[in-house]
């Protein structure tokens, strides 16, 4: 973990990975970047619960490679306690052909979002959820798609373990990730389409700077500091 929470909120490995090259060519990383290689039986890595968290507004995002044949409802990261929600892949719909599907609520799992994941490449999803809307993105290399799901979603709290590449409830062997995973973030925000792009590209959304000076001291602000 990098973000706002600091190191007490590092992530564990679990079961049989190993470390892959991961993707390059993007301003924000290095020509050495690695990504986690999971198994699809055993493998995941466990996120400690953030007991104070509980967000209404959310963006899960992350870089994905799917040789193809994923498990329905393979994991990319799920929260699976007192509330129940993530992002995963599917494939009841088009046969072997892997979507990527969401849950908020415990709900929401079986809306066909349309975004069918590229095989034997790095591709970047992201979902973006507010009390009324849920957005899901997919980069494919080629453009970034989207797709819109009115809906209710409630505030959610991370009461507890959450894990990237695994569902629980698969059981120890089911609905785990079978292929890389890089770059896993959560936000407490619902990042606008401009942000979401940034992730994928490299490059900082823009913000609005306000500067004023304070004694002998030049005080910056922007939406999120100071």
């Amino acid at each position: 973990n990098q973000g706002s929470l600091g190191f007490a909120y590092n992530g564990t490995y679990e079961g049989g990975y190993s470390g892959v090259p991961g993707p390059t060519g993007f301003s924000h990383f290095g020509s050495d970047n690695l990504a986690v290689l999971l198994d699809g039986y055993s493998s995941d890595v466990l996120i400690p619960p953030i007991g104070t968290l509980t967000v209404s507004n959310c963006t899960i995002a992350g870089w994905v490679y799917d040789g193809g044949g994923q498990a329905d409802n393979a994991a990319i990261f799920f929260h699976r306690q007192t509330a129940v929600f993530g992002l995963a892949s599917g494939n009841n719909i088009l046969g072997s052909a892997d979507w990527v599907k969401f849950t908020w609520n415990g709900g929401f799992y079986d809306d066909y979002t349309g975004l069918v994941l590229p095989t034997n490449q790095w591709a970047f999803v992201a979902m973006v959820i507010n009390p009324t809307n849920a957005t899901i993105y997919l980069q494919n290399g080629l453009t970034m798609s989207s797709t819109n799901i009115a809906g209710t979603y409630p505030p959610a709290p991370f009461d507890g373990a959450s894990y990237i590449g695994w569902d629980t409830a698969g059981g120890n062997i089911g609905r785990r990730w079978n292929g890389a995973l890089d770059d896993v973030m959560v936000f407490n925000e619902a990042l606008s389409p401009g942000a979401i792009n940034a992730l994928y590209a490299g490059v900082p959304a823009t913000e609005t700077l306000s500067l004023a000076k304070s004694g002998n001291n030049l005080v910056l602000t922007w939406p999120l500091g100071t």
